[in-house]
């Protein structure tokens, strides 16, 4: 189900830590922004990108990056287990 976010984000959200090619770091905001509420996004720096959600919707989420992943190269802690990177 993933890990509770640290603190800063707030209680109750929770965290997917993910990275991409920092091209397609505006792609991913941008199908996220068409999925409104699905989940903050915060770009850090090249491209990994933390999304926060609530805990009702991390498999929605989960769903959301799996399919994602099928256009897109991504990678890091919380990715899509068939997906490779780098």
């Amino acid at each position: 189900m993933g890990k509770p976010a640290p603190p800063v984000l707030g209680e109750g959200l929770y965290e997917r830590r993910i990275s991409l090619r920092p091209a397609d770091v505006v792609l991913l905001r941008a199908h996220l922004e068409a999925s409104e509420g699905l989940a903050a996004f915060f770009a850090e720096h090249g491209g990994e990108v933390l999304l926060a959600t609530t805990e009702g919707l991390c498999s929605e989420l989960d769903r959301f990056l799996a399919d994602l992943a099928e256009e897109m190269p991504i990678w890091g802690p919380d990715a899509p287990r068939a997906t490779t990177g780098g």
